[in-house]
């Protein structure tokens, strides 16, 4: 007993305090932190408006995103291919689309975006991309690949020998990729 006749904690009993206290520290500071987080608290409710008020207030109109032109969408199709961002252009592709691997004996395949894009993801990545002139291009229709080639089409070659020609439709989409080796061109 201590000389004021009161009995003191014993040293486990102080640690169980100290536990305790930091437990609710703990507590504290994690409600403090959702609290700041979800932006801090509601503000208070302001008077309603009167219906004259509300008459006279308009809400202002959610934009609607606009529909691009065909040549903003072959400008963006062009920047995916150039900039190696393969998945942004399945959503300028129509649903099905088709592609054919090149110099191959593989049909042509018919396939939702997404299951092209992960199909030239892994022909795209890692490489370097460039629109082919216009004299290869030539060159390549006046062969017996022409059908590969059709006009308003986009090529595209890597510094890898891989080749793109995507076909585009009058609204800009895409129907169809071909992809390989621009050396089975020749």
């Amino acid at each position: 007993m201590t000389s004021s006749g009161k009995k003191g904690l014993s040293p486990a009993g102080t640690a169980w305090l100290v536990v305790g206290l930091i437990a609710l520290v703990a507590v504290l500071a994690a409600i403090v932190f959702v609290v700041l987080a979800k932006g801090g608290p509601s503000p208070a409710p302001t008077s309603s408006p009167s219906p004259t008020q509300s008459a006279t207030q308009s809400a202002t109109p959610t934009p609607t995103p606009t529909a691009l032109s065909r040549d903003e969408k072959i400008a963006k199709i062009t920047d995916a291919v150039l900039t190696v961002h393969p998945d942004e252009l399945a959503q300028y592709m129509t649903n099905p689309v088709h592609s054919v691997k090149f110099a191959s004996d593989a049909p042509i395949w018919t396939s939702t975006p997404d299951e092209l894009v992960a199909q030239l993801s892994p022909r795209m990545v890692g490489q370097k991309w460039y629109t082919v002139d216009p004299t290869t291009v030539q060159t390549w229709k006046d062969g017996p690949w022409t059908k590969y080639f059709p006009d308003g089409s986009l090529q595209f070659i890597s510094d890898a020998d891989n080749f793109l020609s995507i076909w585009i439709e009058d609204d800009g989409s895409i129907s169809t990729v071909i992809y390989g080796i621009s050396a089975a061109l020749s």
